[in-house]
């Protein structure tokens, strides 16, 4: 048996993008060179990509659990209404990790209003 409760959310990359976005402002508020704020910008960069795949993760989770095993209640339009929104989340989410991959640490600063 676990010694944890298993997670049901993103929580721990959540606090890891955290950490890394307040590393990125003090990068900046301590005029640090651009090679240290770049670095700092693409590990924001990489947290948020985990952060938004960890995402991904539960809503195709999400999205397995409610289709799966529901019988001749399947067709029921709560269902397929639930069905619709966790497939239009994980479309969502998808689109954005390549959005995110796509992105330079150039362009993370320009997003942030930081460069």
């Amino acid at each position: 048996m676990p010694s944890y409760v298993p997670r049901q959310d993103a929580a721990k990359k959540r606090e890891q993008l955290s950490r890394r976005k307040e590393a990125l402002a003090r990068a900046i508020q301590k005029n640090q060179s651009r090679e240290v704020v770049l670095r700092a910008a693409e590990n924001y960069r990489t947290s948020y990509l985990s952060f938004l795949k960890a995402k991904l993760h539960w809503a195709k989770e999400a999205l397995i659990v409610g289709t799966a095993g529901r019988g001749k209640d399947a067709g029921s339009g709560r269902l397929k209404a639930a069905s619709v929104m966790a497939q239009s989340d994980v479309d969502r989410l998808e689109s954005e990790v390549a959005e995110w991959s796509a992105k330079s640490a150039e362009d993370v600063l320009r997003e942030l209003g930081l460069a």
